[in-house]
């Protein structure tokens, strides 16, 4: 791991934490498509 990025997303009681910016971009596009259903 070249550096750390951080997010964590509280989902109800689940906490998920990643430190890669393709899983972020991959959940940002994940939460664009839930919040058009």
């Amino acid at each position: 791991m070249m550096k750390i990025n951080t997010i964590v997303f509280d989902m109800g009681n689940v906490l998920i934490e990643w430190d890669s910016d393709k899983v972020v971009a991959f959940f940002e596009s994940d939460f664009d498509r839930q919040a058009q259903l």
